[in-house]
């Protein structure tokens, strides 16, 4: 099956990117947890971190990280944009993390392990918390969602003891309420998760424990269900699909015939009807949200967000792992043969530039020569560019920056990466040269016109 995944049809959302990207979040207690990207038609594993919560709001993802039982450990919060994580936080005051939002200024955490919900500073300090009655983790206050000013909020029920809903099962007991209204939207429900408002005014809830996914209509309040095959928990939505996170069952049972791993349903809106099914790795789900394929790379990346840096601890990883002691951590580099300086370069670049700017440029090398290419002494390969004015056909001086690669590149591979360059002080018509360069063999470019890109450009 292949989905076009559209926007997100949840109010507030604020991309206008086209292309979407589902994310989910997923625990386990045998198989673990991870964060989980689906294109529309396969599925990718980006790591195995268990994580609850996601949100995302202005070309950023923010992101909970849970570990199962320890409630007297700090909770954590990463959050990323398209280079990868740009923050984490250490989250003292939060406890069983289960969802958090955005709200503009700071953000809004669950914190179900304390009754609780807390607001934290972009520094990560504590803003405010509001708790609720009874002792910690009597509610299970679980999800949230903003809409018109009030915080909408679900729950297993009002409780006064420390997980005293297990109890309760079956009784109806839980509810979706604003925080600030005490408005009780719905009542009735077995273990809810995820209320949303969609932009039509309509509100879907997961009735988790009932495996239902649960729609009421903004025009007569009517409501209506739909029964899915595992515990769901887990929403997003798009134009055309509504995808729903369903878990495999936490504690298993003798005769449970149940898959033993989550899956995420798809259903479409207009027939509201299950179309589809995404088996996962895991056995749970906790959230899923739709966001600008942009932000994929970024949360692939992680933390690695300097290439030279996670070059550099791959090389102590590798002689670690090898079990040496390495005299010098980088392999020696030696001049490349004149045969092998073959090179492939592609560079995006506006037609139209300032002058006397430093700018950064995205490009792609592929390596069509016999030896590997690495910026290691004593010889260095290295990204290098030259600029040519078009009108008198003389070449400026050599290039203020040389760049290094962001790793090794051997025979037949590509690799992505961006160089820096300087544009030309005086405004006219240029040919920007681009293509590697090592000392002693100098620009390869010079050896073969296929070794580098021409970019016609306007200085101005």
């Amino acid at each position: 099956m292949s989905l076009e995944l559209s926007a997100n049809c949840f109010c507030d959302y604020d991309s206008d990117d086209q292309t979407f990207t589902l994310i989910a979040t997923c625990i386990g207690e045998s198989t673990g947890g991870g964060l989980l990207a689906y294109d529309g038609s396969s599925l990718e594993v980006i790591d195995h971190i268990s994580s609850t919560g996601l949100s995302y709001s202005h070309g950023r993802l923010r992101r909970l990280l849970w570990c199962k039982g320890d409630l007297l450990a700090p909770s954590e919060l990463l959050m990323y944009d398209a280079t990868g994580v740009i923050t984490y936080h250490r989250l003292d005051a939060v406890r069983d993390p289960h969802d958090l939002l955005w709200d503009g200024q700071n953000h809004v955490i669950v914190s179900s392990g304390t009754n609780s919900i807390v607001w934290i500073s972009p520094g990560g300090e504590v803003i405010k918390e509001h708790t609720f009655p009874g002792e910690p983790d009597s509610w299970h206050i679980n999800s949230i969602f903003k809409y018109d000013g009030d915080l909408f909020v679900s729950a297993f029920g009002r409780f006064g003891r420390t997980r005293e809903w297990l109890s309760h099962y079956g009784k109806g007991t839980g509810l979706v309420f604003g925080l600030r209204s005490g408005e009780e939207l719905i009542t009735g429900l077995e273990q809810p998760h995820q209320p949303k408002r969609l932009n039509n005014g309509d509100w879907l809830i997961c009735n988790s424990g009932k495996k239902e996914l649960l729609a009421i209509s903004s025009a007569d309040s009517s409501a209506r269900t739909l029964q899915l095959e595992k515990w769901t928990r887990g929403l997003a939505a798009c134009a055309r699909y509504i995808f729903v996170g369903e878990s495999a069952r936490r504690k298993r049972i003798e005769g449970d015939a149940g898959d033993a791993l989550a899956s995420i349903a798809i259903i479409d809106r207009a027939a509201w009807a299950v179309i589809g099914r995404i088996p996962l790795p895991f056995e749970e789900v906790y959230d899923l949200a739709l966001v600008p394929t942009s932000l994929l790379d970024g949360l692939r990346r992680g933390f690695r967000t300097n290439p030279q840096r996670v070059l550099e601890q791959n090389q102590h990883l590798l002689f670690e792992q090898a079990g040496v002691a390495p005299a010098s951590l980088w392999a020696a580099s030696e001049i490349v043969p004149i045969d092998s300086c073959a090179v492939t370069v592609s560079v995006a670049v506006a037609e139209s530039l300032e002058s006397d700017a430093v700018l950064e440029l995205p490009c792609t090398l592929r390596n069509r020569g016999f030896t590997i290419f690495v910026s290691a002494k004593p010889y260095p390969v290295s990204i290098s560019y030259r600029w040519v004015d078009l009108n008198s056909g003389s070449r400026l001086s050599e290039a203020d920056f040389l760049t290094s690669l962001p790793g090794i590149l051997p025979p037949g591979d590509e690799m992505n990466c961006r160089f820096r360059i300087r544009t030309p002080r005086v405004p006219g018509w240029y040919s920007l040269e681009v293509s590697l360069f090592q000392r002693d063999r100098g620009f390869f470019g010079d050896l073969d016109a296929r070794n580098m890109s021409r970019s016609r450009i306007l200085i101005s």
